[in-house]
């Protein structure tokens, strides 16, 4: 009996059902809890592929545990904020990589954090398409790379991602400003796009005319409790609902785990307290 207790006290997440602490099962898409920050996995046939690493400190990498993942295919790091990538050194730690897209003026501490990871760390390029396995990524917009440490330039450089895998298509949109998300309006959008993870944190800088092209019935906000920033703003939450999506926040979540059943988008796990918004 003890020698079992033992066994199980100590097993990997992946070997224990999630009743018993274990990893979460049936999901395809999940936005970490990370506090203030970005940190999403997307998994399918045997692939993953994580987006921003999440700030300074063990927050995606924890999350990486919680989900039983040890072993990344890509890492794509969006802009050079250090909510989106100041993570990447205990994420690292916590998973093997086998390549990172970097993003535009990346900082001393991501470049050598990336090459630490893995010899396969680039920029992205605008329009390339990748196949992992069973997940399909396509660079919608990258850059331009800022020219200062502006934090509003260096939010319009991010890397923004259409991505489908296990039936569920996702719009990834970095922390694009509303220039930047008008640009992306201009061009061919995906149809039938499911979740959109929301630009900026949910700010209120949101272009009505991309939230009512995508037409996502999902949205998620990641944002930490009480944020200084007053992320999600009530503007962001009105246009997404009046939109009709359900709005799925990371500090009212947790985690939010989402795939795919009969067509439609489910909650892998129910959120840990109620929604607003």
């Amino acid at each position: 009996m003890a020698l079992a207790v033992t066994a199980i006290a100590f097993a990997p997440a992946t070997w224990l059902p999630p009743g018993w602490g274990g990893a979460p099962r049936g999901w395809t898409v999940a936005a970490c809890d990370v506090g203030q920050g970005d940190a999403l996995v997307v998994r399918a046939a045997g692939a993953v592929l994580m987006v921003d690493a999440g700030p300074r400190g063990p927050a995606a990498a924890a999350c990486l545990e919680r989900l039983g993942v040890t072993r990344i295919d890509l890492l794509v790091l969006t802009h050079e904020h250090a909510d989106h990538t100041g993570g990447l050194d205990e994420v690292a730690d916590a998973a093997a990589i086998r390549a990172v897209w970097l993003p535009h003026a990346a900082s001393a501490a991501t470049t050598s954090g990336a090459a630490r990871a893995t010899a396969d760390a680039r920029l992205p390029v605008e329009g390339e398409a990748v196949t992992l396995g069973g997940i399909q990524i396509t660079v919608m917009q990258t850059g331009p790379a800022p020219r200062s440490r502006d934090g509003t330039e260096v939010n319009e450089s991010s890397t923004i991602l259409h991505v489908e895998a296990a039936g569920v298509s996702l719009m990834l949109l970095g922390d694009l400003e509303v220039a930047g998300q008008q640009r992306l309006s201009r061009g061919p959008l995906p149809a039938g796009v499911d979740i959109v993870k929301i630009a900026h944190h949910g700010s209120a800088a949101q272009d009505a005319g991309l939230v009512s092209a995508l037409a996502a019935p999902v949205a998620i906000a990641t944002v930490g409790a009480d944020n200084d920033y007053g992320h999600p703003a009530p503007e962001a939450l009105d246009l997404y609902g009046e939109g009709g999506a359900v709005v799925l926040r990371t500090d009212l979540c947790g985690d939010v785990l989402l795939g795919a059943a009969d067509g439609a988008v489910t909650l892998v796990r129910p959120c840990r307290s109620a929604m607003a918004g």
